[in-house]
């Protein structure tokens, strides 16, 4: 395979800049890419897509079979793509190629030095990790989202911008909580459930359910 940014690449590395991959060059990709250059000034970012979406500030290098082939030149790589599921079967291929897989906390984001989070996983501006808590692998904390002390978030977990898991709560693997929803204390919602925008959550979730509104409620058509 021809690859025609390896010199590039090579002078990167030659004057000792880190190169980290982003897959997804839609929207969540550029905040992703974005945050990685605050969380490790002087680097270059480059980004990979199958589609033809085109990053407006990074240079788009090809898709999964380039992103492979360019992997000796990379420090790591991160799944930037909102659909819980597909990221999460990517993330796992890559990972099981042997790409190291970033873990992206912007500099305006708290975490606890008590809690833990995956490979993979993206922490934006202002969201907030406390005490005790563990988010798995390719999870989504996204702006101003708050993880409070003993949650537990399993893999590819998405939680919208200003979302709230309150403490000791629970998120299933690819469930997704939408904009300023919120989970009271130690309400577990299981795998795939969807929670929408604004909805609390006041009692526990059934997997792949979705549900709305205050207090939270399936939607009339399940």
């Amino acid at each position: 395979m021809s690859l025609p940014q390896t010199e590039w690449l090579q002078g990167l590395k030659a004057q000792g800049r880190s190169v980290y991959a982003v897959f997804g060059a839609g929207g969540h990709g550029k905040v992703v890419a974005d945050a990685i250059e605050q969380q490790h000034p002087g680097c270059q970012v480059v980004v990979f897509d199958d589609g033809d979406d085109a990053s407006s500030a990074w240079p788009l290098m090809g898709g999964q079979q380039q992103l492979l082939a360019y992997r000796p030149y990379l420090d790591g790589v991160v799944v930037a793509i909102g659909s819980n599921p597909v990221r999460l079967a990517l993330h796992r291929r890559l990972q099981q190629a042997g790409m190291m897989m970033l873990t992206v906390v912007h500099p305006r984001a708290c975490v606890s030095q008590y809690a833990s989070v995956g490979a993979g996983t993206v922490v934006l501006a202002n969201a907030v990790i406390n005490v005790d808590a563990r988010v798995g692998d390719a999870v989504i904390v996204n702006s101003a989202a708050v993880v409070e002390h003993d949650c537990r978030l399993a893999d590819a977990v998405h939680l919208s911008p200003g979302a709230v898991m309150s403490g000791g709560s629970q998120a299933g693997q690819c469930s997704w909580l939408g904009a300023q929803s919120c989970l009271r204390q130690l309400i577990t919602v299981a795998d795939g459930v969807t929670v929408g925008a604004g909805a609390v959550v006041v009692a526990d979730v059934d997997a792949n359910r979705c549900v709305v509104g205050v207090p939270a409620k399936p939607l009339k058509s399940e």
